[in-house]
């Protein structure tokens, strides 16, 4: 459950996706851009996800790695 702003609260959840796919009520952290993470070298990395790229994107070792499996942060909106 996260918070935002005064009371307003929402259900997060990671849903599996690839290959550029962006799942329905993903959060946006900017226009067209998602939040997700991947896993590299047995870690859970949080990175970004472009609308229209093949891949997700995350920090790792000072250099930017791609991944075409991943996860995105997705509000379960209730019916």
């Amino acid at each position: 459950m996260a918070r935002y702003g005064d009371g307003f609260q929402m259900t997060l959840s990671w849903v599996p996706a690839k290959d550029g796919h962006v799942p329905k009520h993903a959060i946006e952290a900017g226009p067209g851009v998602y939040v997700c993470r991947a896993d590299h070298d047995g870690e859970k990395v949080p990175g970004k996800l472009h609308f229209g790229h093949p891949c997700a994107y995350f920090p790792y070792g000072g250099q930017e790695v791609s991944r075409d499996e991943y996860e995105v942060l997705v509000w379960m909106k209730e019916n």
